[in-house]
């Protein structure tokens, strides 16, 4: 008997535009979307729709009222309809067993023990929502535990396979359907009234029919390719930034090769929505319940590596702020979790806005379609920041890109909407603060372009050198501690190698001027690239204002073994084997060596600053002293540094050089390796040791 009512059981980003598709393309079929909500039915029956989708509104205003119907009553539609969609929400479980990756199916045991209270005739009963692999199994055993005297059921599994922003148009022009059944005749006599129902605008090639088990497993399996790749692109996002290379020209040369394909290999700032998580956590649950541990550990990397990408662009932000971000006003652009929908669910931003408000900035927020109720539910709750207060003072909704940057120090762009490609960026920067910052997570905007205008850029899977800025040649270095206060100045680069880095252990704010250092990174600077060759190839800034490097290095719980581990340096590495054998007095002494010099070998290898060798190259070491004495983590550095065959040049206005040098001097290997200077400009070198 051709289907001629169909009733769908939830009115949300699947129910609602799929059944509106059915209505438009199947005239003589009656389509009643039903849902427990009645402020969200309200919305479908009125102008403003409950979800953006381009293209839904003009299916709905034609189809509404005349074959497509909106309705809280739903033990009517159930009576009524022969085919019942089953499209509720999912969700990860919070609790119980399972929390934090099994599929909640309340909501769909829920639907299924309504079916069976209120239908007094034979139904087709199809899963649309995502469900794990043999969930059919527990909505038929609800069905058949409960059905009255004569009642039939026949459970179909028809997964969809819907973007969000193209769902229309993936409706309208399907790659393929996919339907599942039993493989008795009754099962299969189900199957092809709903493919009867798609053959009105889906040829029939496209329509696949499967057991119900492989239908539910490849919509998990879809979900879990796609956000697959996305993971893998990312992850060679960060080998591009650490290498030079451009991730858009490596995933354009990897896309061209046929078996591989372009799609799903743009990087970003991560992957979000209400599927691709959901989905894979599910599937792991699933493998670790079916004892494969090595497949679900497999598919959980899939989510690490996109949790990592959201932190290290987080992580990018701060550090490019100067590590700090307290009171700043950030401008966060987007906030759905893709372009052309309303959608938030798991969406970056939600993590990008969390950790900076944690870290005390001020967040301007525009998105297009996102409402202001909605964003600021997201921030507070279930996540870092539980207080609405805290979100309330923090957090500022604009209703347009101009107002939200304005004032700003920084930019953030977190969704792809075009409108963001279009905006006037000459006039936003003339509003914001200096220096003005943009982190592009979604690799939209025209790099060079803002550069010019003056912003320094940020992006994902690209290093961009920071341009020069206008100044007068000179660097000027401000150090304060409790017992002095100078400056160092005069630095001219005339002075200097064509390279020279800056390692800075104090994290000390470096002012690069135009003809001075060209700013790299916060521990590194270069020269121009007309200088001369004359006398040193790094400055080494060995204090930190709250402590020496080994004080930093205990107070942060960092692990010898780990560091060393970590190092490539190879003194480092024998020295910690001799630090097993030694007494505890002497063992702290070796430890604090090993921290300082591996510490540093890690800094340079992370740089590339000395392509792992400091051989006769010429370190200056700014400082020397703590506490107006010799500090012996310094010298430690310095030894290693003579060790791994550098030439040093040491100045500290406070600490006689003759102490120094006697310090450092207890053996001869270490003769003819540094000589100490009497100014801080390089003038008036009284020893050469």
């Amino acid at each position: 008997m051709p289907i001629t009512k169909i009733c769908c059981m939830g009115a949300g980003y699947v129910g609602g535009p799929t059944c509106s598709v059915i209505a438009l393309k199947c005239p003589h079929i009656r389509v009643t979307v039903v849902d427990k909500s009645s402020e969200r039915i309200a919305q479908w029956n009125s102008a403003k729709l409950p979800i953006y989708e381009p293209g839904l509104d003009a299916v709905v205003q034609k189809c509404r009222g005349r074959n497509l119907f909106f309705s809280t009553d739903i033990a009517q539609a159930i009576e009524e309809a022969e085919l019942i969609f089953i499209s509720v929400n999912t969700p990860t479980k919070r609790f119980g067993n399972g929390k934090g990756r099994a599929a909640d199916l309340k909501y769909v045991e829920s639907a299924a023990r309504m079916i069976a209270e209120i239908s007094a005739g034979d139904k087709i009963v199809v899963e649309k929502s995502t469900v794990p692999v043999r969930a059919a199994e527990s909505i038929m055993n609800i069905l058949r535990a409960n059905h009255k005297p004569g009642v039939s059921y026949q459970i179909l599994s028809n997964p969809e396979f819907l973007a969000e922003g193209t769902a229309i148009d993936d409706l309208l022009n399907a790659d393929r359907v996919l339907i599942g059944g039993e493989e008795s005749p009754e099962g299969q006599a189900a199957i092809e009234e709903l493919c009867k129902v798609y053959e009105h605008w889906i040829p029939r090639k496209n329509i696949l029919t499967t057991n119900t088990w492989s239908s539910e497993l490849s919509k998990l399996a879809a979900n879990a390719f796609l956000a697959q790749r996305i993971s893998s692109i990312n992850s060679l996002s960060a080998v591009c930034e650490s290498t030079g290379a451009d991730v858009s020209e490596v995933a354009r040369a990897v896309g061209l090769d046929s078996r591989i394909g372009s799609k799903f290999l743009q990087a970003s700032v991560g992957f979000g929505g209400s599927c691709f998580q959901k989905d894979i956590l599910n599937l792991v649950y699933i493998c670790e319940c079916l004892n494969l541990p090595e497949v679900a550990a497999y598919w959980q990397q899939v989510i690490d590596m996109n949790e990592y990408q959201k932190s290290r662009f987080s992580a990018k932000v701060i550090e490019s702020l100067f590590n700090t971000v307290t009171d700043k006003k950030i401008s966060i652009l987007g906030f759905a979790f893709k372009k052309n929908t309303g959608d938030t669910r798991e969406s970056p931003a939600i993590h990008v806005a969390r950790t900076l408000i944690d870290e005390g900035a001020k967040l301007h927020i525009y998105d297009p379609k996102v409402e202001e109720s909605q964003i600021m539910s997201d921030l507070s709750n279930c996540g870092a920041i539980l207080e609405p207060e805290l979100v309330k003072s923090r957090v500022s909704i604009f209703k347009d890109a101009y107002s939200a940057t304005k004032n700003t120090h920084a930019i953030v762009v977190c969704t792809e909407w075009d409108e963001f490609v279009e905006l006037d960026y000459k006039r936003i920067y003339a509003e914001m603060m200096k220096p003005a910052y943009i982190f592009d997570g979604r690799k939209i905007l025209d790099h060079d372009k803002l550069q010019k205008l003056g912003f320094i850029v940020q992006t994902i899977g690209k290093k961009i050198e920071c341009q020069k800025l206008r100044g007068s040649g000179k660097i000027k270095l401000k150090i304060e501690e409790k017992w002095y206060r100078y400056h160092f100045e005069a630095l001219s680069c005339t002075n200097f190698l064509k390279k020279v880095h800056v390692l800075d252990f104090r994290r000390l704010k470096l002012q690069t001027l135009d003809d001075g250092f060209a700013k790299v990174s916060d521990v590194s600077a270069k020269s121009s690239d007309d200088r001369a060759n004359t006398v040193s190839h790094c400055l080494f800034l060995p204090y930190y204002p709250e402590g020496s490097l080994f004080d930093i290095l205990q107070k942060r719980q960092i692990n010898i073994t780990d560091i060393c581990a970590s190092s490539n340096c190879m003194r480092a590495q024998s020295m910690k084997k001799k630090t097993l054998n030694k007494c505890a007095t002497s063992s702290n002494r070796i430890e604090r060596l090993l921290k300082s010099s591996a510490k540093f070998f890690s800094l340079t290898q992370d740089y590339d600053l000395y392509f792992n060798k400091v051989f006769n190259k010429s370190i200056t070491i700014f400082g020397f002293a703590s506490d107006q004495s010799s500090d012996r983590v310094t010298i430690d550095v310095a030894r290693t540094l003579i060790d791994e065959g550098a030439k040093l040049h040491i100045y500290d206005p406070k600490v006689s050089h003759t102490k120094n040098k006697r310090e450092i001097i207890r053996a001869k290997k270490y003769k003819s390796r540094f000589f100490f200077l009497r100014s801080h400009t390089g003038e008036g070198v009284t020893d050469h040791v």
